[in-house]
């Protein structure tokens, strides 16, 4: 069909340079045309309407897909035709992109949206810029950069705990308790051994055994002191001899002290039931309650000050403290003092080294250091007595000048 039936319909200028055109019509007339007439046929068309529509200040909702490879080459001859007749009707066709002055250039390899070179590239559209996928890319590469200046600032001069918590232990709770708990077996099981040498011919052995049998599994006791009295023998050759005619002397007193035997084993193996059930609980309590607070140390220049309260006279070390009282540097000493004496005492039990340093001496994992732990409890120990001492000499200083002033 001619050209002129195609074209009808194209934009027309009124009065005062504003445009009237209906698109909706047009589109309607479009898809109603017949087969040889898409859609496409007007992408120019509809890009020329959206420049026009630009320069008058109407944001055209038209949406363009980016032209494929194949149609971006030389134009035909009908779209040339196109052109001029739109530059006579209203001048030059604006050719900058619209969305250029709606957002930003996002990226510095980006150039009126696109992404890369020209070629082997894709266009990026202006809701993939702005969605918030992109956004939290950004967010992540700043980040990143935040990251790598921030590991390469310095660490602060935090200083290194004094008693480090324990949060592993090598030994198994029962292993402790029952080693713990051999010390009463250790005083109560001489008498035994000493009344089974009137009882066996080998009291050592049988000592061992029974020492050995108490140990191993709770309940053993009751059961080898009802054995013992009752029958001595299946523990091991007892003294003297029996006959047709009875038992000689050596052997009824071999049977008078066995039942000794079965009294004091009875009561040894009670007093070691009950004292393993007590170190279980005590080791119990030292894991979950103590070996789990860290004691943190001094600084150096927290310990300078801290080693001076220990040099100075007892007499002067009221005025130091008062001189301390008032620096910065000395209120942060004390304060570190006072935070290093509340772990010893929740740690150990009290503050004090001398109350401490045995233990110190049986747990391996803290023999190493034991010095330097015993050293600085002992200068915070005595600052802290220093402290108490100098607020107590205030306080009956304001007391008897309260006195006085009631008094009068």
């Amino acid at each position: 069909w001619p050209a002129s039936n195609r074209n009808a319909g194209r934009n027309e200028i009124g009065m005062g340079g504003r445009l009237r055109f209906g698109i909706n019509g047009r589109l309607h007339r479009n898809t109603h045309s017949g087969a040889k007439e898409t859609t496409l046929d007007y992408i120019k068309d509809f890009a020329e309407r959206r420049g026009i529509a630009e320069q008058f200040g109407v944001r055209s909702e038209i949406e363009l897909a980016p032209a494929s490879k194949e149609r971006q080459g030389p134009p035909s001859e009908r779209q040339h035709l196109h052109e001029e007749r739109a530059g006579d009707l209203v001048g030059p066709v604006r050719r900058e992109n619209p969305r250029k002055d709606l957002a930003p250039n996002i990226g510095g390899d980006r150039q009126d949206g696109w992404e890369g070179g020209r070629e082997g590239s894709r266009r990026v559209g202006w809701s993939e810029a702005m969605s918030p996928a992109s956004d939290g890319e950004g967010r992540a590469a700043a980040s990143d950069r935040g990251g790598e200046r921030s590991g390469l600032q310095p660490e602060s001069d935090k200083p290194a705990p004094l008693v480090p918590a324990i949060t592993r232990h090598d030994r198994s709770i029962e292993d402790v308790a029952r080693e713990k708990a051999m010390s009463v077996i250790e005083q109560s099981f001489d008498t035994v051994e000493s009344i089974s040498q009137h009882v066996f011919r080998d009291p050592a052995e049988v000592a061992g055994r029974l020492r050995t049998a108490i140990t191993e599994k709770e309940g053993n006791g009751k059961i080898m002191a009802k054995s013992m009295a009752e029958q001595p023998e299946r523990f091991g050759e007892l003294r003297g001899k029996s006959g047709m005619f009875g038992n000689n002397k050596e052997r009824k007193e071999a049977l008078h002290y066995a039942r000794s035997i079965s009294a004091h084993i009875g009561y040894v193996s009670e007093a070691w039931e009950r004292r393993l059930e007590e170190e279980r609980t005590s080791e119990q309590w030292q894991r979950e309650k103590r070996d789990v607070i860290e004691v943190p140390g001094l600084t150096s220049r927290s310990a300078e000050i801290i080693a001076q309260v220990e040099k100075t006279p007892v007499e002067k070390r009221g005025q130091f403290i008062a001189e301390l009282r008032s620096s910065p540097e000395g209120q942060t000493a004390l304060e570190e003092a006072k935070q290093v004496a509340n772990a010893l005492t929740q740690r150990f039990g009290n503050s004090d080294p001398r109350s401490f340093a045995k233990e110190l001496g049986k747990r391996p994992e803290l023999a190493k250091q034991a010095e330097q732990i015993k050293t600085t409890a002992r200068m915070v120990e005595r600052t802290r007595m220093a402290e108490l001492t100098h607020d107590h000499v205030l306080k009956q200083q304001l007391t008897r000048s309260q006195g006085l002033g009631l008094g009068r």
